[in-house]
């Protein structure tokens, strides 16, 4: 009897043991570094692929990569889970300046800081910070652009209005396309341009762009 309590004793201590060395593993793994905040929308590409390696090396980028349901069964799993998404949701929050015109754009298209989501925020703020210019070709940001709006489609069956994809899209052209961006500002404050009718236009650039490029070789 006296043995089968010690063993139970010590299995007990071993056991509470490895649950602490894994929590404080798993707390040094997790450990997010600081990096620049995103205060210009055309640095995009070099703060997103320094953001996404913090995260891949806490080995949490699948919470914005991915959609990560919650765990059924195993409550610590769940609670995990939970902990996760509010650490990387407020991690990319500390990265957006609330003064930045990319967090009011954010806002505008519904998105709610106050609801922890990494993907959806993740995704909202690539479509706020979009750019052509970031891109080698108006067809690779026609694909991203209708990627994102997939994409934020699926989340609380589609929490951003067309108006707001629209918007977006015509922004990021300005620089590169200032004409193209004025006409159809103009023709979406008339409320005189569809989804559809933008796609059309981007489409006529990419075949130009294709064109030139081919006949270039």
């Amino acid at each position: 009897m006296a043995l089968n309590a010690l063993l139970s004793k010590q299995l007990a201590e071993a056991e509470a043991a490895k649950q602490l060395a894994e929590a404080e593993a798993a707390k040094q793994r997790r450990r997010l570094f600081a990096i620049d905040k995103l205060t210009n929308e055309e640095d995009w590409p070099r703060w997103n692929e320094r953001f996404l390696c913090v995260l891949k090396r806490a080995e949490l980028d699948k919470y914005v990569l991915e959609e990560v349901p919650e765990p059924e069964g195993d409550e610590d799993a769940k609670n995990r889970w939970s902990k996760d998404r509010v650490e990387i949701d407020d991690y990319i929050l500390s990265l957006i300046p609330e003064d930045d015109k990319t967090w009011q754009i954010m806002r505008c298209l519904g998105w709610n800081p106050a609801v922890p989501d990494p993907k959806k925020t993740y995704d909202t703020l690539e479509l706020a910070a979009i750019r052509r210019e970031t891109f080698n070709s108006m067809s690779k940001y026609q694909e991203r652009i209708n990627d994102l709006r997939e994409r934020l489609g699926k989340t609380d069956f589609g929490f951003v209005k067309d108006s707001g994809y629209i918007w977006c899209a015509i922004k990021g052209i300005q620089k590169e396309y200032p004409d193209l961006h004025n006409r159809m500002a103009i023709a979406k404050r008339s409320d005189n341009l569809s989804w559809a009718d933008l796609m059309a236009e981007f489409q006529q650039i990419a075949i130009t762009e294709n064109t030139h490029t081919a006949s270039s070789r």
